[in-house]
């Protein structure tokens, strides 16, 4: 019967190891959990009115672009003058930058126009931003408007003479 305790005792200490062992084994295999997504939401207003729906927003931190879905280019849309975004954490496990870190700035743009403020990713956050666009009119708008200035300025030079 003592041999059998004995027997018992060294059976349970090897299984008490061998648990062991594999739990330090699986601890370096465990991947790093990325951080949670920082998730901005508030109105835009474009030359001082709320964005119509479909505007097109986009966060961009480095230069890469991340939408909704944390993809590169896929942009969220404005509905009834607010938009939302989700962007992601970096993720250890993936080669290069596939999201936002502590502390890096993120610049919001909306078609194409920078918006204001710039905001600071942080994880888990989800405040929120209001957005501030002003639309620089295209160069062609502004060729416009000073030739006609500059009709209008010859057109009243001319009749004062």
């Amino acid at each position: 019967m003592e041999k059998h305790c004995k027997f018992e005792k060294m059976r349970t200490k090897i299984t008490i190891l061998l648990a062991f062992a594999v739990l330090v084994a699986t601890l370096g295999i465990v991947s790093a959990v990325p951080p949670l997504p920082y998730e901005p939401w508030g109105s835009v207003t474009i030359d001082g009115s709320p964005a119509t729906d479909g505007r097109n927003v986009t966060a961009y931190i480095n230069s890469i672009a991340y939408g909704i879905s944390g993809s590169p280019g896929n942009p969220t849309t404005t509905s009834g003058g607010y938009y939302g975004l989700s962007i992601p954490g970096d993720d250890p496990d993936v080669g290069g930058k596939s999201g936002g870190e502590e502390g890096d700035t993120v610049i919001v743009m909306v078609d194409g126009n920078v918006a204001s403020p710039t905001l600071t990713w942080t994880a888990g956050d989800s405040g929120r931003e209001n957005l501030t666009v002003t639309v620089i009119p295209e160069f062609g708008l502004l060729v416009g408007i000073m030739t006609a200035l500059a009709a209008i300025t010859i057109f009243f030079m001319i009749r004062k003479k």
